[in-house]
């Protein structure tokens, strides 16, 4: 099954996909996403933005957070991470409306390991990743 990056801008609420290449390998993905200004089809619009990666066999399977060097938008990490799509759904869900303090420990532990996955950037991408508003309980 072949797949699609495209790029995911945050600055955005929703999230939104951008137009440009439909890239078929990651990394120049990656590399538009780590350097926007470079790209004088993303300079403009997005070069000051927020951007992940997402992976597409229709519908989004995985996405990248980027090494963005000085950005200290979502922490720092020395190269891009991807995570699969199924595991931000749980993330989302897990943040939005805890089970208990086992599921809310366990969200802060991930959360001091992958501080870049915040809520607020998971809110952000709930179209894309198929999630329904969530009715929160109370």
């Amino acid at each position: 099954m072949s797949s699609t990056y495209k790029l995911l801008c945050l600055n955005h609420d929703p999230a939104i996909a951008t137009e440009g290449p439909g890239w078929q390998d990651p990394e120049p993905a990656i590399a538009a996403a780590c350097e926007p200004a470079m790209h004088d089809w993303l300079a403009e619009d997005h070069g000051k933005c927020d951007l992940l990666v997402g992976r597409y066999s229709y519908p989004l399977i995985e996405v990248c957070c980027p090494d963005r060097g000085g950005n200290t938008t979502h922490g720092r990490h020395s190269s891009a991470r991807w995570i699969d799509r199924d595991w931000l759904v749980l993330l989302y869900v897990a943040t939005t409306d805890p089970a208990g303090p086992r599921l809310a420990g366990a969200v802060e532990a991930l959360r001091r390991t992958a501080p870049c996955w915040t809520h607020e950037r998971l809110e952000r991408l709930r179209p894309h990743l198929g999630i329904e508003e969530v009715s929160r309980h109370g």
